[in-house]
């Protein structure tokens, strides 16, 4: 009974931490959205380095928020011996007990990640068109839908096409999508400033991905100091210049609130040069071993939480 007694206590004592930095943190969040100008000014004096929390002020009562809802489970579940409170916070814990293994396997494996992935695509791309591009219909129609609509030719370039069925069955011909003369496409009719379809495809994506950019780029901006996907160039344009009348948000300002943030001043002194893509990717590749011993640590602390539930909940069906 005394090691459940301990265990009581260790859980209360956890989670009345975890709730009390979950409050803090949701505190913060509302002062923020309520009177931004005063916790500004505040933290202007302690921490300058920080004065970019104003521009994450929902994140900070999301999390906040659910710190408070996970310390109350834990605190109440074990005070109380309520069976049914301490299977949530088990599972609760669990869920993300998982999320983050798999974040840090993904960690880990980002580097090289990507290019593995490109590369088996490139490599399946080329050999689809070498081998079955005028033999199988469905690969043809595939991609001569894929030309069509992008406007380009092959997967790097008309070279892909070279020795295809295609070309060999029609006395070296290439799809018409790659040449100025839509009739007879040989080698010399061949239009050079047509690209190939992942380029193609890079660009179609880098020009229809700027809503989504914007989103997201708020949240990365408090963390990584950056200013739109590329720069500050992709939010002409956008819905946010036509509604704000803004080349950028205040988010891309190293200080908000300095009059020079006035949404026209594009000077690096002013706004953040680099882009976020740019910026989470170099962070992720440079810092991959300490986000996941971070992460493994945390897990760590998750398991013994998951354990502690556990025990307490298995003793409580047992003295009942």
């Amino acid at each position: 009974m005394s090691c459940f007694k301990f265990l009581k206590m260790m859980m209360f004592c956890c989670n009345c931490i975890v709730f009390l930095g979950g409050s803090a943190i949701l505190g913060v969040g509302v002062w923020v959205k309520v009177d931004g100008g005063s916790f500004l000014d505040i933290l202007a004096k302690l921490a300058p380095q920080l004065k970019q929390l104003v521009n994450v002020g929902y994140l900070c009562i999301a999390i906040g928020a659910f710190l408070v809802l996970i310390g109350f489970l834990g605190c109440y579940g074990a005070v109380k011996e309520n069976k049914c409170m301490l299977m949530i916070f088990f599972i609760i814990v669990l869920l993300i007990f998982i999320a983050q293994i798999a974040g840090a396997v993904v960690i880990l494996a980002f580097s090289g990640l990507a290019d593995i992935f490109i590369t088996y695509i490139r490599i399946w791309a080329v050999k689809s068109i070498k081998d079955e591009y005028g033999d199988s219909s469905d690969i043809t129609t595939l991609w001569d839908t894929v030309m069509n609509e992008f406007k380009c030719c092959g997967f790097n370039d008309f070279d892909d096409f070279t020795n295809s069925p295609f070309y060999n069955n029609s006395l070296n011909k290439y799809p018409k999508h790659c040449c100025k003369s839509q009739s007879n496409c040989f080698g010399g009719d061949i239009n050079h400033s047509v690209m190939g379809c992942y380029n193609s495809l890079l660009d179609f994506l880098k020009t229809n991905t700027k809503i989504l950019g914007i989103v997201a780029l708020g949240i990365c901006v408090l963390e990584f100091q950056c200013c739109g996907l590329n720069n500050y160039t992709d939010f002409i344009q956008s819905s946010y210049h036509k509604l704000k009348g803004r080349l950028y948000p205040k988010s891309c300002c190293h200080d908000p609130s300095s009059p020079h943030c006035d949404g026209f001043d594009t000077s690096d002194a002013t706004i953040y040069p680099k882009g976020c893509f740019n910026a989470v990717i170099t962070m992720i590749k440079k810092n991959s071993a300490v986000i996941s011993g971070v992460a493994v640590g945390i897990a760590i602390i998750e398991m013994l939480a998951m354990v502690i539930s556990l025990t307490l909940f298995i003793n409580l069906f047992r003295i009942t």
